[in-house]
């Protein structure tokens, strides 16, 4: 899953017994690590992502989980998801991709249609 939120953007995935949540940049993680009480962050430069938090997939992990989709979804303060990043001094150097990403998504959009 990708998720684009006011701490960053992030993947997160399940595999090798809980979920990895991983970054392009370890200040995204550390932000949601501050707001959170996450796990440490692991930094992985050799990898795809460069950073990630795992959490294990036993009970503690699972309500782990559960706090943090509910806090990034509690995060939406905004109208526009652009113009909040815009604004934001931790994450404005990430607008230009989400702009190219939202294009890309556009595109398909109207491919689909057809």
């Amino acid at each position: 899953m990708w998720i684009a939120s006011k701490y960053g953007f992030f993947s997160i995935v399940k595999k090798d017994g809980g979920w990895h949540i991983r970054a392009r940049n370890a200040e995204d993680l550390e932000l949601l690590k501050n707001e959170l009480s996450l796990p440490k962050i692991t930094h992985t430069p050799d990898a795809d992502y460069c950073a990630r938090i795992f959490v294990a997939d036993d009970t503690t992990g699972k309500d782990t989980m559960a706090k943090l989709m509910s806090a990034l979804g509690e995060s939406v303060d905004y109208p526009n998801f652009k113009n909040a990043i815009a604004a934001s001094a931790t994450q404005r150097d990430k607008l230009h991709s989400y702009h190219e990403v939202w294009s890309v998504m556009h595109d398909y959009q109207i491919r689909s249609m057809k």
